[in-house]
């Protein structure tokens, strides 16, 4: 880190800022130097430092005007004051101003100067780490707030013994199931048996970890309204409960029975025959539906399911071949 630290130092005594710079650079710090206020805030601003030092009594802008300037910009580095002895109430104001630490400008100062710096640097890393990981926890709740108001499901956290400690209200539009829950007990406003139900399986979700699913139906307006519920384990003992209506999709499921079982119905009656059918007294031709006459089997084949298989009945064997059916004595 320390070979690409950089420090601003604004010090109006050449000497000491010379003997400020070399000792920072042994230890792999960049050190510019100002010699002002005004070219302080100068190079702070065309450049890019890490941190700055800064001595109270400066030409042009002192060292708390420096302070507040960059302060106000909304630019201020981590910040070391320094000040002469007996000017604690110049570094009380300098962090009121938003300064991270000051120095006495004492005869260790400069040894002491290194371990400050490191320590600002570090303690500004820390903070920029924290607001980070604050703005991350901020937009991921604002992530979840959004994505819990697009679910369409009731979601209900629950204790152990039916409790509701927190309600996202989804179902709000809903004709039952429509309140805010939240510390009222299942069996509250849930019918009996969805009750028990629901305490069935909270328990099965929470001993098995695994998500579990029931269905189950409310009646509004004598009308019966369908419901999946599905309950998983949320830590701390408690239990997510994501309740979505499926009326409509349980109401297009038996259309779709329904509908199924008629056209079954229909394709059993398929190619049967049925009603008057014209037939030839005596040759027992059929007429079809375009006028045209037909043999029965041909009929027969063309409309239904029906096959033939052709053989001879014995009172025709007898007529067509007598002498065989006498040596047989077909019957």
């Amino acid at each position: 880190m320390r070979g690409e630290t950089t420090v601003l130092y604004i010090e109006d005594d050449r000497v000491l800022a010379r003997i400020f710079q070399g000792r920072l650079e042994k230890i792999g710090y960049r050190v510019e130097i100002a010699r002002n206020g005004a070219e302080g805030l100068n190079k702070y601003r065309s450049g890019h430092f890490d941190a700055l030092v800064v001595d109270y009594n400066l030409p042009v802008f002192d060292g708390l005007e420096v302070i507040r300037i960059l302060s106000e910009e909304g630019v201020l580095p981590p910040t070391i004051m320094l000040t002469a002895s007996g000017s604690e109430k110049v570094a009380v104001e300098a962090l009121k101003l938003g300064a991270a630490d000051y120095l006495l400008k004492e005869s260790d100062y400069l040894e002491l100067m290194p371990s400050v710096i490191s320590q600002i640097l570090n303690e500004n890393a820390l903070k920029e780490a924290k607001r980070i990981a604050e703005e991350k926890l901020r937009l991921s709740e604002a992530t979840n707030s959004a994505i819990l108001a697009a679910v369409p499901d009731l979601m209900l956290q629950l204790k152990n013994d039916g409790t509701v400690s927190h309600v996202s209200q989804a179902g709000s539009s809903w004709p039952v199931l429509n309140r805010d829950f939240r510390g009222q007990n299942i069996s509250e406003f849930l019918p009996a048996d969805v009750c028990e139900l629901t305490m069935e399986y909270l328990g099965k979700a929470r001993e098995s970890g695994t998500v579990q699913v029931f269905q189950f139906t409310m009646s509004h307006r004598d009308e019966p309204l369908y419901f999946e519920n599905r309950m998983t384990a949320a830590g701390d003992g408690e239990v997510l409960s994501m309740i979505r209506e499926i009326t409509a999709r349980i109401r297009a499921e038996k259309e779709k029975e329904s509908l199924i079982k008629e056209l079954q119905e229909a394709l059993a009656t398929i190619n049967t025959l049925s009603g008057l059918i014209p037939i030839c007294a005596q040759c027992k031709s059929i007429r079809d539906d375009g006028g045209y006459w037909q043999k029965l089997e041909k009929y027969i084949t063309e409309n239904s399911d029906a096959q033939f298989s052709h053989s001879l009945c014995p009172g025709c064997i007898k007529e067509l071949y007598p002498d065989y059916y006498n040596k047989e004595k077909i019957k």
